[in-house]
């Protein structure tokens, strides 16, 4: 026999999480069965996603954007990212990177056969206007840095640009040089860059002098070893900050 079609109000759809076990039949309407755009919230809720805006009509290139980062710089942001082997910056209008010689006088030739940059933005020195650096750092590459170019390296003039960090920085760690300081992990944390997973020399985390992103040998940069503490050589994978702690990654510890 059929009823009266019956009204009902869902005050907070998915307030109660995901529940994919029991009967749909028995849920409280406060559950959720499926979890699509959505997000985790302070609280612990399931929330609803901010859509997405197209920023660009076109894309870049034919390969998948892989990494993006916004950079805070002293007169506004920019967007770098990476698509294609090629490295962008800009958001609405994409243009292509070249890198730069250490005196800002011609392009490098400057191979990326990959994607997969970590890249980690910081300031250098305080004040009303700290020049902003960005460090991009991917296995088999060297380091790059995003920052004010000019004709003395590291002068902290003219415009943005790119150079590789060994060119604007004759202090990389002891023992390295342009062509082997190649980390796979970047992070900036506790006013400093740090790096890690460099080809052959896997167990060592380096980081930079304070508020100083070139410089990597003096005033209070330095390494942590991770030998003695962790064995058979178990390399370094990632480097995190949280909760006034570094914390290190290993594959198996």
């Amino acid at each position: 026999m059929a009823e009266e079609l019956v009204t009902g109000s869902i005050a907070a759809p998915g307030f109660s999480g995901l529940n994919t076990q029991d009967s749909s039949i028995q849920l409280d309407s406060g559950f959720a069965l499926e979890a699509n755009n959505c997000v985790i919230d302070r609280y612990g809720r399931v929330g609803a996603r901010k859509g997405w805006t197209k920023v660009n009509s076109t894309a870049a290139s034919t390969g998948a954007f892989r990494a993006i980062y916004e950079l805070v710089k002293d007169d506004g942001t920019v967007v770098i990212s990476a698509a294609n082997n090629k490295i962008y910056t800009g958001t609405t209008t994409l243009t292509e990177a070249v890198v730069r010689n250490s005196d800002d006088t011609a392009n490098l030739t400057y191979t990326i056969s990959d994607d997969n940059w970590q890249i980690s933005g910081m300031p250098y020195d305080t004040g009303a206007t700290p020049s902003g650096h960005a460090i991009l750092a991917q296995d088999g590459h060297p380091t790059l840095v995003y920052h004010k170019l000019g004709a003395t390296a590291h002068a902290h003039t003219g415009s943005y640009g790119f150079q590789r960090l060994g060119d604007i920085a004759t202090n990389l760690p002891t023992g390295h040089t342009v062509s082997s300081f190649m980390p796979n992990c970047v992070m900036t944390a506790y006013g400093r860059v740090w790096a890690a997973n460099i080809s052959g020399d896997t167990q060592t985390v380096y980081f930079s002098d304070l508020l100083n992103p070139a410089e990597w040998q003096t005033g209070t940069s330095g390494y942590l070893n991770i030998s003695e503490v962790v064995p058979n050589n178990d390399p370094i994978v990632a480097i995190a900050n949280h909760n006034g702690f570094l914390i290190i990654f290993c594959s198996k510890q």
